[in-house]
């Protein structure tokens, strides 16, 4: 009868390790299930966020393209001068007379006396002389560019510059001078002028 028992309590240790295993087993099944699922779900989200910024880029070409139209429709080509700019709406209809110095008529020169050729432009718009004829491209209510061959003289004066440096191109240079008031009040264009010739530019 002895035997018997101990043959019934060993039994039941050997019942507790095998239910030990199987929960053991079933566990590390459900631990790896878990964690394959886990993955499965951010895959899809690290894919999405992926493809934004290919769907952001587009547009910001879209936007870019459409941008340079509305700028080339107010660029101004000064061809007697070589250059073009790019002028805001109030200026838009820019009028022009051109002049042009050579020789012993030119009324610039070198630090060695030597003659500049000059051709100067005396802006105005189309609406200043409707408004008022005083407003003359001739009288140049807006100013005067200027382009003198050679570079801009270290020393500027009066005789021997084209009015105040607006750029330096590889011949030559491009001057701008304020226009006289006179009888036409042109002050809010001649600051329109000054922003657009910051984007001047030599004609190619």
């Amino acid at each position: 009868m002895g035997k018997l028992r101990n043959n019934e309590s060993g039994f039941g240790v050997v019942e507790i390790i095998l239910v030990l295993v199987i929960v053991a087993l079933i566990g590390a099944v459900g631990y790896l299930v878990y964690k394959n699922h886990s993955k499965t779900v951010v895959t899809p989200v690290a894919a999405t966020t992926t493809t934004k910024p290919a769907t952001t880029s587009p547009a910001k070409t879209a936007t870019l393209s459409t941008a340079t139209p509305v700028a080339n429709a107010n660029l101004i080509k000064l061809s007697e001068l070589g250059v073009e700019i790019t002028v805001p709406d109030s200026i838009k209809d820019l009028t022009y007379k051109v002049f042009t110095y050579t020789g012993t008529s030119a009324a610039l020169h070198d630090d060695s006396g030597k003659p500049l050729a000059t051709t100067q432009a005396n802006m105005s718009t189309s609406s200043l002389l409707a408004d008022n004829t005083s407003c003359t491209p001739a009288s140049s209510p807006l100013g005067i560019l200027f382009k003198v061959d050679g570079t801009y003289p270290t020393n500027p004066t009066s005789d021997n510059a084209g009015g105040k440096l607006v750029k330096q191109f590889g011949g030559f240079y491009i001057g701008y001078s304020g226009g006289s008031a006179g009888g036409c009040d042109a002050t809010q264009q001649r600051q329109a002028v000054g922003d657009a010739l910051t984007t001047i530019q030599q004609i190619q």
